[in-house]
């Protein structure tokens, strides 16, 4: 029979402290890296642009970083969908971006760029 010694606990629960810290880190990395990507900047400008969008959402418009819990983030070599928490003084949502390229290719081409709020989705130029 295993011997169950204080040592042993101690020592499994700071394995367990190192192995949840080490994984929360690479997810919160992953989810900055795919939310500073030059697509997601430029889809990011968009929505500054565009009017509709900041009067809905109110200004100071702030992004928040894309969670890969969110089943509809999606990438691969030649398409994208990825979802951006966005949030303003009168409501939040999500800025939902739909791209595609080719393999060869390193710009990616915005398919569909929309504002998704409570009640309504609005399409971004």
């Amino acid at each position: 029979m295993l011997k169950v010694t204080t040592g042993r606990i101690i020592a499994i629960g700071v394995a367990t402290c190192a192995i949840t810290s080490g994984s929360i880190y690479l997810r919160v990395r992953l989810e900055e890296n795919i939310g500073n990507q030059k697509l997601c900047q430029n889809c990011k400008e968009k929505v500054l642009q565009c009017k509709p969008a900041t009067v809905c959402l109110g200004e100071p418009v702030e992004f928040f970083r894309p969670s890969l819990a969110n089943t509809y983030n999606y990438i691969s070599a030649s398409k994208a969908t990825i979802a951006i928490p966005v949030s303003g003084p009168k409501t939040s949502g999500e800025l939902l971006i739909e791209a595609s390229k080719e393999e060869s290719e390193e710009k990616w081409t915005i398919n569909s760029l929309k504002l998704k709020v409570p009640n309504q989705e609005i399409a971004i130029k």
